[in-house]
């Protein structure tokens, strides 16, 4: 996630599955939710419910989302 939505000009396609503890907060992820609309041909976020991790997962799916940065979110 970090390498990808910070390297918009270079990756269109993008997928994470339990995004990890280091992984930037939405809004230094995507600081242009107009050029990652434009940019992206898929972005992809998982995580499993029980997973420690989906908070940070859920946290990110609600940012695209208020921003309409389409996304496909499976938790």
């Amino acid at each position: 996630m970090n390498f990808g939505l910070g390297n918009l000009d270079k990756f269109a396609w993008i997928g994470a599955s339990s995004a990890l503890l280091n992984i930037k907060h939405p809004e230094l992820l995507v600081h242009n939710p107009v050029e990652a609309i434009k940019k992206l041909k898929l972005l992809w976020i998982s995580c499993g419910g029980n997973d420690r991790l989906v908070a940070f997962s859920q946290r990110i799916h609600e940012y695209f989302k208020e921003k309409e940065v389409p996304h496909i979110f499976l938790c």
